[in-house]
């Protein structure tokens, strides 16, 4: 898309020209607090509900929970073309009027695939559930609540881009509430069951999909009319990162199928455990990354020598403090096992695993940011569809060879992989001083020693 003057940027939904003259560290650590707190209770929520799905449902039951979540997830970036990074870019490179006509287009395009998945879903839907052992009559409300989650990731990455922390945080805090809520009562007080859980689990996210809808409206964040141009555009930036994160699913949520396929659901729901416990490291790099979207694309067009300093002074110490998170999650992990009951005892051997595939993949987004802001996310598409198929044929292999713990290996493997080709890849696009900002970071720090 054109690049607008700056005056059009300035006058855009990035905000006031205020914000833009915070200093950048304050302004980021700040947002990245905000995000931080909000992630912290968004898991703490989830945290919360598993000692009552352990207690509740057994090991079998709680798999399928988590297949149901595995299936949201492969649809997920189908439905939606990654309309959020697309939304995301061009934030900065198009006026108001000009990107709400942008987002009208990329939502006409989700509902479209949306109506096609669906009617997949009703024709061959019987053959996909026998396949994962999966209810089928879940297929269709699935494919309904990834378009609702689609259209929530657009408004959410909007207030991302326009720096409102704090409205991002409220809404997703509160979604979280309203899911807790929703899933436990039917299962608690109502006797529901499983089948209780996932209606209940379903609703809420639908309700907040619903909201999102009506923000996008009111904030005047759409404007329908449909432009061949735009359509193009976003298809253009979109399709290539389908298979992207495609393969991100391959390398962070395949494992649950291949166990599902070699052991049993219950296997699952035990490895999900331990899973949910590692996944705690990405509290940290979730928060961070959106906190640091808006800074990284702004000081890169910014093109200067200082701010390109910064920006890999930055990506070091953070890979030190990812790799610092994934030893504390692992120390802290085992006081929390008693919570869960002995069903899930064995879920322990895998946290270590998990949180440190997490580091690895909170560094790898670091450097996968260079791609997205110069637009070469077919390179980024090469890199995870052939790690992804990689990682795929790993899983298969370990664990065939080593049991379901083969499944905590192959995530680490997979996750380093990626971490190095992706870097290699933004090291070959853009000339960042990587030498002389491992230098100059080391003197500072053994100068901040000496005093």
């Amino acid at each position: 898309m054109t690049k607008p003057d700056q005056e059009i940027v300035g006058s855009g939904l990035g905000g006031s020209g205020d914000t833009q003259q915070a200093p950048m560290w304050l302004g980021m650590f700040g947002d990245a607090a905000v995000y931080t707190v909000a992630n912290v209770l968004n898991r703490a929520f989830p945290f919360f509900l598993l000692p009552v799905l352990t207690r509740y449902l057994t090991p079998a039951e709680y798999g399928t929970y988590v297949m149901y979540q595995v299936i949201l997830n492969f649809i997920l970036p189908i439905i939606g073309i990654n309309a959020e990074a697309a939304v995301s870019r061009e934030f900065f490179l198009l006026g108001r009027h000009e990107l709400g006509r942008y987002v009208a287009n990329t939502l006409f395009v989700t509902g479209l695939v949306t109506l096609v998945l669906f009617g997949g879903a009703l024709v061959f839907g019987g053959p996909i559930a026998h396949f994962l052992d999966f209810p089928v009559h879940w297929l269709p409300v699935i494919v309904l609540v990834a378009l609702g989650e689609s259209i929530k990731a657009v408004q959410l990455a909007l207030w991302q881009m326009q720096k409102r922390a704090k409205a991002y945080a409220t809404v997703t805090v509160l979604q979280t509430v309203l899911r807790f809520a929703a899933s436990l009562a039917p299962l608690v007080f109502f006797s529901g069951g499983l089948e209780g859980l996932l209606w209940g689990y379903s609703s809420s996210l639908v309700a907040f999909a619903l909201y999102s809808g009506y923000v996008l409206v009111s904030e005047g964040n759409i404007i329908g009319t449909w432009d061949r141009a735009y359509v193009r555009a976003f298809l253009r930036y979109g399709v290539p990162l389908v298979p992207h994160r495609v393969s991100g699913w391959l390398m962070g949520m395949a494992d649950r199928v291949i166990i599902a396929k070699f052991t049993s659901l219950a296997a699952v729901g035990i490895y999900s455990v331990g899973y949910s416990l590692g996944a705690g490291v990405a509290l940290l790099q979730d928060a961070f990354n959106r906190a640091w979207v808006p800074f990284f694309f702004d000081r890169l067009q910014r093109g200067d020598a200082k701010s390109r300093l910064k920006i890999v002074q930055f990506i070091y110490l953070y890979g030190v403090a990812m790799v610092g998170s994934a030893l504390l999650v692992t120390l802290l992990a085992p006081f929390l096992f008693p919570l869960f009951g002995p069903r899930f005892a064995g879920a322990r051997v895998f946290v270590v695993w998990i949180a440190l595939s997490y580091a690895l993949n909170g560094i790898y987004k670091m450097f996968a940011n260079f791609l997205f802001f110069s637009e070469r996310t077919y390179l980024l598409s090469y890199i995870t569809i052939s790690v992804g198929v990689v990682s795929l044929a790993i899983s298969v292999a370990l664990i065939a060879l080593a049991g379901v713990i083969g499944a905590g290996y192959a995530a680490v493997i997979s996750q380093l992989l990626a971490c190095v080709a992706v870097f290699m890849a933004a090291r070959r696009l853009f000339a960042m001083p990587w030498r002389e900002g491992l230098v100059t970071l080391a003197a500072r720090m053994r100068a901040g020693r000496e005093q």
